[in-house]
């Protein structure tokens, strides 16, 4: 994988991280919902635009499987910003989603 790929994948991962924040402060915050919505909406716009670049650069096969990593990423930030428990069921699946970003990574090299 280049650089250039890693670097659009991370930000896809940033920009999907960011949508569910913004999605569940929108929930949590009725004064601002619309708001949280309407962040929570440009974002998923320019996470389009990295995806579109990103799928230019990788193969479907390999970066709809790292595009899971949001999966990790949206649990340990909820644990982190929003104090939301992580229990072992969740902890093994987010074992499992990095075992399996690891294993795409080094196949695709």
């Amino acid at each position: 994988m280049s650089f250039l790929a890693f670097g659009v994948m991370l930000l896809c991962i940033l920009f999907e991280t960011s949508e569910q924040f913004a999605y569940n402060l929108a929930g949590k915050m009725p004064k601002y919902r619309y708001s949280w919505i309407g962040l929570a909406v440009l974002l998923h716009i320019i996470l389009l635009v990295f995806w579109f670049l990103a799928l230019k650069l990788l193969p479907l096969s390999i970066a709809m499987p790292l595009l899971a990593t949001t999966y990790v990423t949206v649990a340990l930030g909820s644990r982190i910003f929003f104090k939301e428990e992580i229990d072992l069921r969740r902890w093994i699946g987010i074992i499992s989603i990095v075992g399996g970003v690891i294993l795409i990574s080094v196949n695709a090299q």
